[in-house]
This record gives structure tokens, sequence and C-alpha cells, in this order.
């Protein structure tokens, strides 16, 4: 699968998602892009979890409700009218469903970073979870007419609709 990141400067296009990302790698040596539903409460609280316990800032966010989001979606494979999950590309692969969540646990400090072991269960069960969870996002955790807007130290790694 294809590499792709978010812009500094707000940009959406994939080549300024590249840019950003080149950028961040340069600076952290991993290179990390969180692809996800900013209209979804548990996803934007997802977003400032990581925030709140990365082991470094290595991650760029870009809203799927943004072009350059849309695009990134498209590109492996996730509806974004209707995501069914969030993506997180690093090195150059995207990772889906639960092994997205097991790829981000990388990034987080301990004992958060313990979740990167889900790997290790069977694919099939925790899709499954991560599925129920998916399925009842808005229903559980609120859906949000617009995407949130990241603290002013931490803007620039995000990339948000128009």
């Amino acid at each position: 699968m294809q590499d792709r990141g978010a812009s500094a400067d707000r940009q959406e296009t994939p080549e300024a998602i590249r840019s950003l990302a080149s950028t961040q790698s340069l600076a952290t040596g991993q290179q990390a892009i969180w692809l996800y539903d900013g209209h979804c409460g548990f996803c934007s609280w997802s977003v400032r979890f990581l925030l709140a316990r990365e082991r470094a800032p290595s991650t760029v966010f870009v809203a799927i409700q943004s072009d350059a989001g849309r695009d990134l979606a498209r590109t492996h494979g996730v509806d974004p009218d209707d995501p069914s999950t969030f993506l997180f590309v690093e090195d150059g692969r995207a990772f889906a469903k639960s092994d997205g969540v097991a790829a981000m646990a990388r990034h987080l400090r301990w004992p958060w970073r313990a979740l990167r072991w889900l790997r290790f269960l069977p694919r099939a069960w925790r899709d499954h979870a991560y599925d129920i969870i998916a399925r009842n996002r808005y229903r559980i955790f609120g859906r949000k007419a617009s995407c949130d807007l990241p603290p002013p130290a931490v803007r620039a790694r995000f990339v948000l609709p128009g």
C-alpha cells in the first residue's frame, strides 16, 4: 500500500500529506498517519488519547472528511462516506481495524503500549470486537457536526476539512 501523510500548511493534497509525513519521519525516525472519522465522538476521543500518551510526536492526523482524507481512504479501499474503520499508515503500509489499533499502540507509552500484543489474538476475534464498536460508535459515543479543532500546540500535525 502507498504511503500518505498530512500537511503543516493545511493544504489537502496527497503531495502535501506526503511532504509533512516525510518531515515528521526525518524529525522522529517514525512515519505514521492516522486517518480518522472527525465526526465520531469516540474517534476524536481516541486521537486525544494518543496525543496525551504518545512516546514522541510522530503521528500526523488526517480527518476522513478532508479532501486529503477522502483521497487517502479511497486509496486504501475505505469508503469515505461510510467509514467502517480508521487507518493507521506507517512505513508505507496501511493497517485497518484491530491491526490499526496494534500498530498505533507502538507509539504509546507504557502501559498502553501493551495493546500492541492484541495482534497475537486471532484476527477474526479482534476484528469482530472492533466491528461491534465501529457499528455502534455514533449511537454510544455521539456524532459531531464538525471536526474538533486541535489545540494550537499540535494543530500543524492535523489535516482538517476546509
